[in-house]
């Protein structure tokens, strides 16, 4: 996982744009192996999470040129790590083509979300300057809309596959 040691508001918010942009990768990857293995309900998921990300980061850069915030060119593309959570089976079963469903693509978006969650919530505790742990704070708030948006989306999805499952 990153460090939460961070500094200033605007590697805080350089990081933020970071962590869209590699969710854009990611998710786009994604929809790209469902499509290639023939899992077209998984690939639209996930081609609808890369629009999702792409507007959260299209926000934040319009956050940061209302308030003169420089994204720092230093702060380059970067990984989400969790050491505290070990990857779960809807992990490794989203990535798969053969298993992923729009159930496991969403509950991984779920996980995704609630990483970023907690290491804005830690930013803001350990931040010294007020600024920074206001803008942590609201980071952190709407990646948990997201993830709140996301799970309302996952059980709608659990419901409609344990439909489809009851059928056959």
């Amino acid at each position: 996982m990153l460090s939460t040691r961070v500094k200033t508001t605007s590697d805080l918010m350089s990081i933020a744009l970071q962590a869209e942009r590699e969710a854009i990768r990611r998710y786009s990857r994604l929809a790209a192996d469902m499509r290639d293995g023939g899992n077209e309900s998984a690939a639209a998921l996930f081609e609808r999470m890369v629009i999702e990300e792409r507007e959260h980061e299209r926000l934040l850069l319009e956050w940061m040129a209302r308030q003169s915030i420089v994204e720092n060119p230093d702060i380059g593309p970067i990984r989400w790590r969790d050491p505290k959570a070990s990857p779960g089976r809807y992990d490794d079963e989203a990535r798969s083509p053969q298993h992923s469903t729009p159930y496991r693509a969403l509950a991984f978006a779920v996980n995704n979300e609630e990483i970023a969650f907690r290491f804005y919530t830690q930013v803001a505790a350990e931040a010294k300057d007020e600024n920074l742990r206001q803008h942590a704070e609201t980071l952190a708030r709407e990646e948990l809309a997201h993830a709140a948006l996301l799970r309302a989306e996952r059980r709608l999805a659990y419901h409609e596959e344990r439909k489809t499952c009851l059928l056959y």
